[in-house]
């Protein structure tokens, strides 16, 4: 299936992603968790490549919005997806 991403705050990954914040990311289904893995994977990163990101169901510093409504952090391993989702990922990893 496809899903439709946009990723807010994490240039390295970007910049992984052609230099574009939004991409259409094939991905074998599953929930949120699992796509953020697969697109980490196909850029050639790690979740412990990002420590910001440990956590990150409890980390305030991220918002994920799932077809133009937020998506509270307790469904991020819950939510399964569906072909031609929309996801924007605001990852707030700058300071002040």
């Amino acid at each position: 299936m496809k899903v439709k991403v946009k990723i807010f705050g994490i240039q390295e990954l970007i910049d992984k992603m052609g230099g574009k914040e939004e991409a259409e990311v094939d991905f074998p289904g599953g929930n949120v968790n699992e796509l953020f893995s697969t697109l980490l994977d196909k850029s050639g990163f790690r979740w412990e490549d990002f420590p910001l990101l440990e956590n990150w169901e409890e980390n305030l510093r991220i918002t994920i919005i799932h077809n133009g409504e937020v998506l509270l952090k307790e469904h991020y391993a819950q939510k399964d997806l569906r072909d031609g989702d929309r996801l924007s990922f605001l990852l707030y990893t700058g300071c002040c």
